[in-house]
């Protein structure tokens, strides 16, 4: 299948993350069946994130984790070359690398340099941790995703997906969606975690998480996303690739969100216990069960989407 202008072996990759953070992690990614790698977020120049504990797993307990990273990460240029020596181990795997900045000169700068040795280039404006100005914050503005956007796409020769933020109203999702097209964008990834969120530990009477406030993943960011893919894929149509991310950890997940209108999926919080390649195995067995391939099973839930949007007066 044909994603991001790129051959991927299934719909399921590896979102940015941990494992996206060097040569060795992506590695292991591929090596877990990964279709794509999306690397975790550069910025312009070297940050060491947030203090610790940067990550709190409650799937088990609550269906979520949280986790406060803070965007670490060694630079664009020492990025570089960890994606190169990735490409060298695994040349049959696409690597898109995630980009963050404070202002589009700096998202650009950021994605010049990466795309030199990536297939694409993937724009984080929705970190819900990120810091002033950053991430979330930016995200939240159609105007300034536009301006990202268009100074992005003009720096670079690859295809260009925007991150988008489930935290904000559906209203302004459409309209920052629609503004990151028109700026260029190939297509969207929908979406980044939920929050911030708090958990606070009784005993020391503080915040689990050394930044205070974390972004919410796992199953319970699923039923948010999907609904983000469903509504950007009826806005949008065919005017742009959707790539649906949250709480994937099985193939039900991946079809469900094929349904809603997502092209391919990634999955970042279950890969504690999960591979890409089960979960890709379990996709392809039941769209089989489903008589259904891959390109008619995306969309094919939004007719009757768009039918229960227009009895809430929202289509």
């Amino acid at each position: 299948m044909e994603v991001l202008g790129s051959e991927w072996k299934h719909p399921v990759a590896c979102a940015s993350g941990v494992l996206g953070s060097n040569a060795p992690g992506m590695m292991t990614a591929a090596s877990m069946g990964a279709s794509a790698i999306f690397t975790k977020t550069v910025t312009p120049d070297p940050r060491p994130g947030h203090p610790g504990p940067c990550y709190v797993d409650l799937v088990d307990e609550e269906g979520y984790a949280m986790n406060a990273m803070g965007l670490p990460n060694p630079g664009p240029e020492v990025m570089a070359e960890e994606v190169s020596s990735f490409r060298e181990a695994y040349p049959e795997v696409p690597v898109y690398c995630s980009v963050s900045a404070e202002d589009p000169d700096g998202f650009a700068r950021v994605a010049a340099t990466l795309s030199e040795v990536s297939d694409g280039v993937e724009i984080n404006v929705s970190c819900p941790h990120a810091g002033a100005g950053m991430g979330a914050e930016l995200g939240s503005d159609p105007n300034a995703v536009e301006e990202v956007v268009s100074a992005v796409v003009s720096s670079v020769d690859v295809p260009v997906s925007v991150k988008l933020t489930p935290n904000v109203d559906r209203r302004t999702l459409l309209e920052v969606a629609e503004k990151a097209v028109d700026a260029g964008a190939d297509a969207l990834t929908a979406v980044n975690t939920l929050g911030p969120g708090l958990r606070i530990d009784p005993t020391t009477r503080s915040p689990v998480l050394g930044a205070g406030v974390g972004g919410i993943s796992g199953p319970a960011l699923k039923p948010v996303a999907l609904r983000i893919v469903a509504d950007v894929a009826l806005h949008l149509g065919d005017d742009v690739e959707i790539i649906g991310v949250g709480g994937v950890s099985k193939g039900r997940d991946v079809v469900e969100f094929l349904m809603a209108g997502a092209k391919a999926v990634q999955m970042g919080t279950a890969t504690r216990d999960r591979t890409f390649h089960e979960v890709a195995l379990e996709t392809e067995r039941l769209l089989e069960e489903l008589e259904l391939t891959w390109e008619e099973a995306i969309g094919a839930a939004l007719d009757s989407y768009e039918r229960a949007l227009r009895r809430l007066g929202w289509a």
